[in-house]
């Protein structure tokens, strides 16, 4: 979402360890780190980082993807949907895996979410390819950017408290005690490390002042490991293997170019959504190419119109508000509440949506008083539970676990 949306009115000076404050609307957040010849040891410039976020495209619809294996030693638990590619499902181990009925993806005691394999039925390795395909997109992207500071503290942070940018190291980095992650709700942090990540047992990444999981990408070209009973915040993009100890934690996402490997661990994807609270701010949100939106509370009436593009997902659909209007592309979604489980009203023939919507048919909504939808209108057909329907249908409680459909 564009800075000037969710923009943090604070700038900060640091000046000969005094710290003061001042605000204006002109500014965003102004991070000041400590460097020395990049080394960590002097003071540097105060200067303004603003960094756009790593695309992680459909990589970002998993928790764990690796091309190699993903394995645990029960039990984990893992929050989010896992895929391998190329390698196919036996190399899911530890997992208990049971097949859908679809054959799509399959099961597990351990997984709140699905497992994906490319011996699965289509279109699962089709996505799957694409998927990986973008997870290497998104480690080149996040290696190729510039950076603000280079080799701070020889690569070991233990016990710093970083901001918003680019980190670069020619080496490892190590985290041997806490280490904080100061900024805002749309700060961006990108660590490029040449070596890998060695997190001590027992440690933790903290995030303070609002900096979201989603906004850390951690770009490592060698194994990560992190420590029994630590915790770890962010989007790991690794170049080889990733393992967690065991009781280990991390609130974000293992996307490994190898393997991933768990020991009673807890993962937890984070959600990507943005929140909109306006019909403008939704026309923003995708105009600037955001792909999970969700309408925090009620937007006022209006006599907007939205369309929603093929590929992105509007979450609480039913708080657009009196008069206004948004019409669902094809391949788009309508989601109520957070996550990817059993809450899709609306998507392509191959969701495990309420309604599939097929190509090139749309889905009309109009916003009726007291977070309710006014019309809903199918625009070509839809298939609801193995039937086709087209026209003006009724959903009771939208903002329920919808189980009925009927046509007028």
């Amino acid at each position: 979402m564009k800075n000037k949306i969710f923009k943090k009115l604070l700038t900060t000076f640091l000046t000969l360890g005094m710290v003061s404050l001042s605000f204006s609307s002109a500014f965003a957040y102004v991070p000041t780190v400590l460097t020395s010849g990049n080394t960590g040891t002097e003071e540097n410039d105060t200067q303004l980082v603003v960094t756009k976020p790593v695309n992680l495209g459909t990589s970002g619809d998993y928790a764990i993807l690796a091309k190699t294996g993903i394995s645990t030693v029960p039990n984990s638990v893992v929050t989010g949907n896992i895929g391998v590619s190329p390698i196919d499902s036996t190399a899911i181990t530890g997992f208990s895996l049971t097949l859908d009925a679809t054959t799509e993806f399959s099961h597990s005691a351990q997984l709140i979410g699905q497992a994906y394999a490319p011996d699965y039925a289509s279109p699962t390795p089709s996505k799957l390819t694409t998927a990986v395909s973008n997870m290497e997109t998104a480690y080149t992207d996040a290696a190729g950017r510039a950076p603000d500071y280079t080799e701070l503290y020889t690569g070991d942070i233990s016990g710093q408290t970083l901001t918003a940018g680019v980190y670069k190291w020619g080496t490892g980095v190590l985290i041997n005690s806490d280490v904080t992650l100061n900024g805002g709700e749309n700060d961006v942090f990108i660590f490029q490390i040449a070596e890998g990540i060695t997190q001590a047992s027992g440690t933790n990444i903290i995030l303070a002042g609002g900096v979201q999981a989603k906004n850390i990408f951690w770009q490592a070209a060698q194994t990560v490991s992190i420590g029994s009973d630590s915790h770890f915040e962010g989007i790991i993009l690794g170049k080889t293997n990733i393992s967690l100890g065991t009781n280990a934690s991390i609130n974000g996402r293992l996307l490994a170019q190898t393997a991933v490997t768990l020991i009673k661990s807890t993962v937890v994807a984070p959600a990507n959504t943005v929140d909109v609270t306006t019909m403008s701010q939704l026309e923003e949100a995708l105009a600037a190419g955001e792909t999970d939106i969700t309408i925090a509370k009620s937007i006022p009436s209006g006599m907007s119109q939205v369309i929603i593009p093929s590929g992105t997902t509007l979450r609480d659909y039913w708080k657009i508000g009196f008069g206004n209007v948004v019409v669902v592309n094809s391949g788009a979604n309508l989601r109520w509440g957070a996550g990817t489980v059993d809450n899709l009203l609306v998507g392509d023939v191959n969701s495990s949506a309420l309604i599939k919507l097929t190509t090139g048919s749309t889905l009309t909504i109009t916003g009726a008083e007291n977070d309710k939808i006014e019309l809903y209108v199918i625009n070509g057909t839809a298939i609801y539970k193995g039937s086709i329907i087209t026209g003006i249908v009724e959903i009771p409680d939208e903002n329920q676990n919808v189980t009925d459909v009927t046509t007028i």
